[in-house]
């Protein structure tokens, strides 16, 4: 808490500033503030500095349509650079200008960038950093102009009467920096995240360093091999040279953090520093394994060292502005999440799990004093962190050592693993000191789904392995992974018997076996062949210098290998991407294997869409869990009503027996998408595995709260729950968790396999047209100027979203009409669209594909140029996935266009995304056009109109809506994608001899007349807006409401009859 005295000091000068008129007044009613509020001599030192650098002259600026060379910053002391200004709300541009020029006038003085800019009116005080791509291009010039300098926003605050303490705290972080900061995620993020400059900086000299020796053989095969991790981490991802800097950059900031954390050094010289970037410091500090010869091991290197120093001191003097006594947060979240992933955070889906929850889960299992939890893709390791957090607050008692070997974690991602140790040794806190022993870290770089093929008993006689060393694969015994400790002995022998081999023959396997059973004890005869293929990798990669890692991944990479039945929780937040994300085609081959041998999916269509967390499910219950152990997984809420997750609601699933469940749809923030939390346990042979029919017990959450990343302490008083039963139910093909017990129906629609999805009429910038001249009488048979609709632009994808309108002329007998979700309001059809399609019509209204080469050969050139510019851009900018397929083909994808029956007069059509369905009855008299289903739409033709009324009026009713809610997807808000959920609810062929099937025709046919006439008087746009769309739509059915009673009756009637 900061003064009382001192906030009035703010307050006063608040109101001080406010009266002052011009820009040196404020400034010299700051300079008197801080004599006040900082009293130390270093902080007075500081403002004699803070004095002395107003209007300091900069030479060598460079600008672009500037004549002068020179300029004056208002403040330069101790790295800092102030642009003061009379109101930040008036020139608040011009200021940020002024600093990108004095930033080019250091740097082309021959000066370093370690700057903090800043802009302020002394109210209003803006802190600036240059972004990304301008660090790079001050490694590529030695003189760069201000226009190349892009500056971001990396902080901003204004003094307002109500935080007085936040003024107090911004002006000693950024302008004295005297006392020791709080380590929290928020300042760790501020400091050491993309817009700092200790980021920038030492990403510049890492940068620069990096190209110099990046063909050299251990640094090529350690970025080489980051890249192949990535893209199982990922499926796929920038596999720049950029962002592999960007980790080397974290793995030195994680390492001096956790010497920090571990020494509490306030001096560390050249040879601790060396310990630290090369990993050999921490055995000396209690800690056996925190680094290895990894991926970014080569900032380690002599020659390295000596160059990038500088910036690594950069590092270790910020991090030693810190307290880290007391830790209350995961503090390295921030940070991982802003750098780890820059251009790889949506494909990921993975966003960091708040330690509230993290917290809350770990706290509602029954852990025993020595339980043994894992976290099988544990990222930052907030889980990690929980867990310890639990079992020192239960058993105090425990050491370091004990604490350390109860944890484990596993990430695919290089860099999670130097992170999550760090988090690790965070959580320990001053227990590290009291530790008798060296404490090991059981936190590894692996692939969790990567263990033997086909095993579930690695006793298995003669089960095999691939393991892979530098792109060459051999063949070794699953029984080396029984015991971990002489795996790793045995690795550590055949590594350094090909360092003694090198440059000479290779050893024979009688020597090999002598030199292993003497260092580690007898070894099986038939697994001595496995260690000898190990031992002859690892000499063939160092002959050829690619080797440093290797030893390194294998000791790693096959961790998961060897904790077979090993824990009694698994917890965490496994990757939320899907199978269809993944690109690596051996990799997708294992996870199909995997799939299928849980039997997680019951058809190979729901594999494209099934998340990589429905496998880490199966596969870590069956792995990893001892009998009866449980597991906690942060999930997407799909798995609550998705298809591709029925057999694990089911208990289809190998061994998974669901026991609980969260939903958490109503907490935010939260993640981007809804998620829920799924309890289940490896239960004993032969136990049904299946929801029971009196349910299973579970919670709905909702809440508020202030943060993303808050502990459960700050937000246990805004979250509140609800005690649930879920009942496993099931509608036609499809299953939910349901809140509400369902009876098994035996009825269908008859109506479902009748719907189909309209023909894919996308890039929409090629086919949907506005016309741009004035015309009298019918659209038909005409010559037209027309354009690319422009109502699409907003919702465009890359690259279609970046290219030009088309415009030309065309003949309006390639005009046709169709409908989008957008135009479909309940009874009623607004604006249908206008297409243009290349397509020719038969007598009996056949619908066939014309190219535009035939289009010319029959006269009509001006329709044929537009689809040869259609053809062009296609090809230019299609996906390598669809490099063979034409843009015709693909507006026909499955035939969806040219089955169309244009010959039936009636078609009930409803949307396919939306919280409920919206249908329409068109009649194609009454249209100046032929009319297309497009797909984003369901249609359905009937020979009569009385059988479209009955459909429509089922499909806008309200009791099927409310039914499928539960079976649906859902969004941040809410239900979402109808698609043809809606056609599970019963209901039977319309029957003309049925009055209560004439009956609910009328009042559908009543509907679309009184919805005609309301319509009519509401002003709608041509275009309807997400807003506006959905309070029409309300709007119709609040109108309907006694009508839509009477129609839910008599469906119900209906149904039931």
């Amino acid at each position: 808490m900061v003064d009382s005295k001192l906030v009035k000091e703010i307050n006063d000068y608040r109101v001080d500033i406010s009266r002052a008129n011009n820009e040196s007044a404020k400034i010299s009613l700051l300079t008197s503030l801080l004599t006040r509020l900082f009293d130390s001599p270093d902080a007075k030192e500081i403002i004699k500095q803070f004095s002395f650098g107003t209007e300091k002259k900069i030479l060598n600026i460079s600008r672009r349509g500037k004549a002068s060379q020179r300029g004056r910053a208002d403040t330069l002391y101790q790295r800092i650079i102030i642009e003061f200004e009379k109101d930040l709300n008036a020139t608040e541009n011009h200021a940020k200008e002024q600093l990108a020029d004095y930033l080019s006038g250091v740097w082309n003085s021959g000066d370093t960038y370690n700057y903090t800019l800043i802009s302020s009116d002394c109210t209003t005080w803006i802190v600036y950093a240059p972004d990304i791509t301008t660090a790079e291009k001050l490694n590529a010039k030695k003189h760069i102009s201000a226009n190349d300098i892009i500056l971001e926003q990396k902080y901003r605050l204004t003094l307002t009467q109500n935080n007085a303490e936040d003024f107090y705290y911004f002006l000693d972080t950024y302008l004295f920096k005297s006392d020791k900061r709080k380590a929290t995620l928020d300042n760790i993020q501020r400091d050491f995240g993309q817009t700092s400059d200790t980021f920038i900086e030492v990403y510049r000299h890492c940068y620069d360093y990096f190209q110099s020796v990046k063909h050299s053989g251990e640094v090529k095969v350690a970025f080489e091999q980051w890249q192949r991790f990535l893209s199982i981490a990922y499926g796929s991802f920038d596999a720049s040279e950029r962002i592999f800097v960007i980790h080397s950059y974290l793995s030195v900031f994680a390492k001096m953090l956790a010497y920090e954390i571990i020494t509490r050094d306030d001096y560390i010289d050249d040879n601790e520093l060396k310990g630290i970037i090369t990993g050999s410091i921490f055995q000396v500090h209690n800690v056996e394994n925190f680094t290895d010869n990894d991926f970014f091991h080569w900032v380690g290197s002599d020659e390295a060292f000596k160059n990038l120093k500088i910036a690594f001191r950069a590092i270790s003097t910020k991090i030693g502005a810190y307290d880290f006594t007391n830790v209350a947060e995961d503090i390295l979240k921030g940070v991982y999440q802003e750098l780890i992933d820059r251009d790889t955070r949506h494909s990921l889906g993975e966003y960091y799990t708040p330690d509230w929850l993290c917290e809350h889960i770990v706290d509602n299992l029954e852990i025993k004093k020595h339980a043994k939890l894992m976290d099988p893709a544990c990222g930052s390791g907030s889980f990690l962190r929980a867990a310890i957090r639990r079992l020192r607050r239960d058993h105090p008692g425990l050491t370091a050592n004990q604490l350390a070997s109860q944890v484990c974690g596993i990430d695919i991602h290089p860099l999670s693993v130097l992170i999550a140790k760090t988090t690790v040794l965070l959580a320990l806190g001053d227990t590290i000191q009291e530790a008798k022993q060296p404490i090991t870290l059981n936190v590894y770089l692996a692939d969790t789904l990567l263990t033997p093929v086909g095993s579930v008993n690695l006793d298995l006689f003669g089960d095999e392995f691939t393991l892979w060393i530098d792109d060459e694969e051999y063949s070794i015994d699953t029984r080396v992974f029984n015991d971990t400790g002489v795996f790793d002995r045995a690795v550590n022998i055949a590594e350094d018997l090909a360092d003694y081999s090198k440059g000479n023959k290779l050893l024979d396997q009688a020597s090999f076996t002598r030199a292993l059973n003497t260092k580690v004890g007898s070894i099986a005869p038939d697994l001595i062949n496995s260690f000898y293929n190990i031992y002859s990798g690892l000499k063939k990669a160092k002959e050829e210098d690619r080797d440093s890692i290797w030893k390194f991944i294998i000791q790693n990479l096959y961790k998961p290998c060897f904790y077979f039945h090993s824990f009694d929780f698994v917890i965490g937040n496994p990757p939320w991407f899907t199978f269809n994300s993944i690109g690596n085609a051996q990799y997708q081959s294992r996870l199909k294997q995997l799939a299928s041998s849980h039997k997680l999916v019951s058809s190979v269509e729901n594999m494209p869409n099934l998340e990589i967390a429905a496998i880490f499910l199966a596969h870590c219950t069956n792995y990893f869990l001892n009998e009866n152990g449980k597991l906690a997984f942060v999930l997407p809420l799909s798995f609550f009503s998705a298809d591709h997750h029925d057999n694990t609601r089911s208990g289809k699933t190998n061994n998974v027996r669901i026991i609980d469940l969260w939903d958490l749809g109503d907490v935010s923030p939260l993640f981007n998408v809804p998620a829920c939390v799924l309890f289940t346990e490896r239960p004993k042979a032969n136990l049904n595995r299946a929801i029971p029919k009196s349910g299973r017990k579970g919670r709905e959450y909702s809440g508020r709260l202030k943060a993303h990343n808050l502990n459960w302490e700050h937000v246990k008083d805004r979250i509140s729950f609800k005690n649930k039963t879920y009942y496993y139910s099931k509608l036609g093909k499809s299953s939910a968790f349901t809140t509400f017990q369902m009876k098994e129906e035996s009825r269908t629609n008859h109506y479902k396999k009748h719907f189909k999805k309209g023909a894919d009429v996308i890039p929409r910038l090629f086919y949907f047209i506005d016309v741009t001249q004035e015309y009298k009488g019918k659209i038909k048979d005409r010559t037209l100027t027309v354009r690319s609709s422009s109502s699409f632009k907003n919702d465009a994808k890359e690259p279609w979203k970046s290219l030009s309108p088309l415009e030309g002329r065309i003949n309006t007998n390639f005009l046709f009409r169709t409908a989008l979700a957008r135009n479909l309001l309940p009874f009623y059809l607004h604006n249908p669209e206008l297409c243009l399609l290349p397509v020719a019509l038969s007598d009996n209204k056949t619908i066939n594909l014309v190219p535009s080469k035939k289009l010319i050969e029959t006269g009509e050139i001006d329709t044929a140029h537009w689809f040869q510019e259609v053809e062009k851009l296609w090809d230019a900018n299609k996906t390598e996935k669809n490099r063979k397929v034409t843009a015709a083909q693909w507006l026909n994808f499955q035939n969806k266009l040219v089955q169309q029956n244009l010959r039936s007069r009636f078609i009930v059509l409803y949307n396919s995304s939306a919280k409920d369905a919206n249908s329409i009855v068109l009649d194609r008299h009454e249209l100046d056009l032929e009319f297309i289903i497009e797909h984003t739409t369901y249609g359905c033709y009937t020979t009569t109109e009385d059988e479209a009324n009955y459909v429509c009026s089922f499909l806008n009713s309200n009791a099927p809506n409310e039914l499928i809610k539960a079976f649906q997807s859902k969004g941040l808000f809410g239900a979402r994608h109808v698609h043809k959920k809606i056609l599970d609810v019963p209901l039977p062929k319309f029957d003309p001899r049925n009055e209560d099937h004439l009956e609910l025709a009328s009042l559908g046919h009543a509907c679309r007349n009184k919805t005609k006439e309301f319509v009519l008087t509401q002003s709608l746009s041509n275009v309807l807006g997400t807003r506006e769309l959905g309070q029409i739509r309300l709007a119709i059915k609040a109108h309907l409401k006694h009508e839509l009673k009477a129609i839910d009756k008599l469906i119900t009637r209906i149904v039931e009859g």
